[in-house]
């Protein structure tokens, strides 16, 4: 009678974690509210920071960062286009770069995260100070965006913290330009491999989009988010810079069959 009694006891203490873990998990994806359907990606897709391929009514506006954006996917890569609101925003998105982060636990915890677009403002100045003729900003902004060659990476277990070239044996891809009208366009692909997803099989997970916005530490020669943790190459942030205030939102996400 008494092994009994111990084996209900066992029995109701399993239950009640179980309930307890399914709770939490509930509770983190209620805390995030917007459930928003990935888009089918189509059957070619080129990241280029041009939306030529894109349906543009499947454009989500997120209001407190100011930008719209559109999350796809197809068997195998995650893939995110982000474009402004506006054009005088541009400097703003641009001046901490735009993080995309996963929680494949469907929780508000930022895991897996690309920081593109990531550009080194010494050499920016540099190019300025040395250009002896009149240059158009947009033009300058557009030959300057081409030029990017890094991503930011931190979290994945399979990559060390840091940046990798744009061009990488991961299948990570990034891109960012002005369109016709002006507007930022940043495109970016992240391999499901990456971040143990199962496919069009996984459940419901989240996503962060950051604007990561500009801070005053000194020395620090890129736009290297300061948002994130003190590992190697991502700094705590300081004062941020008026007008360059970093922004966030969480949305959960569930892929398309």
């Amino acid at each position: 009678m008494i092994q009994l009694n111990k084996k209900i006891n066992c029995l109701f203490i399993v239950l009640i974690l179980a309930v307890m873990g399914n709770t939490s998990i509930a509770v983190a994806q209620k805390n995030i509210k917007d459930l928003v359907q990935s888009s089918k990606a189509p059957a070619t897709v080129s990241i280029d920071a041009k939306l030529n391929e894109w349906n543009l009514g499947d454009l989500q506006h997120n209001k407190a960062s100011q930008i719209s954006f559109l999350i796809a996917n197809n068997d195998s890569t995650l893939l995110l286009v982000v474009k402004s609101d506006k054009v005088a925003d541009t400097k703003r998105l641009l001046a901490g770069g735009i993080s995309f982060s996963v929680n494949t636990s469907g929780q508000k915890k930022p895991k897996e995260t690309l920081i593109f677009p990531l550009f080194n403002r010494n050499n920016r100045l540099a190019s300025s100070n040395n250009s002896k003729k009149p240059v158009d900003p947009a033009q300058r902004l557009k030959e300057e965006l081409a030029g990017l060659n890094e991503i930011g990476v931190n979290g994945f277990d399979q990559i060390l913290d840091g940046k990798i070239a744009l061009n990488n044996d991961y299948g990570i891809r990034a891109a960012a330009g002005l369109n016709e009208d002006g507007f930022l366009v940043c495109e970016y692909a992240l391999p499901m491999k990456l971040l143990q997803m199962n496919g069009i099989k996984s459940d419901i997970f989240a996503c962060q989009i950051s604007v990561n916005g500009l801070n005053l530490i000194p020395g620090n020669g890129t736009n290297t988010p300061m948002r994130m943790s003190g590992r190697p190459g991502f700094p705590m942030m300081s004062s941020t810079v008026a007008g360059f205030e970093p922004s966030e939102f969480w949305v959960l996400v569930r892929l398309s069959n």
